[in-house]
């Protein structure tokens, strides 16, 4: 079983927390062999992507999480 994951959550001002979108409550996880990699990973969804548009931000809260 994989221990080492990362919750993602909205930010309070996302438009996608209506309820008749996402809502208050959305949360997605992904779970990580080891603390490296989940680790990893999280820096790389943290940065500015190639794609974006100057300024922008990610829009998702990530927390690092055990089990």
């Amino acid at each position: 079983m994989k221990r080492f994951g990362i919750r993602k959550t909205l930010a309070p001002d996302h438009p996608r927390r209506q309820s008749h979108l996402l809502g208050d409550d959305w949360e997605a996880f992904e779970w990580y062999e080891d603390e490296r990699d989940r680790d990893a990973a999280l820096k790389e969804m943290q940065r500015e992507h190639l794609y974006s548009r100057r300024g922008d931000v990610p829009r998702l809260v990530l927390e690092r999480v055990d089990r």
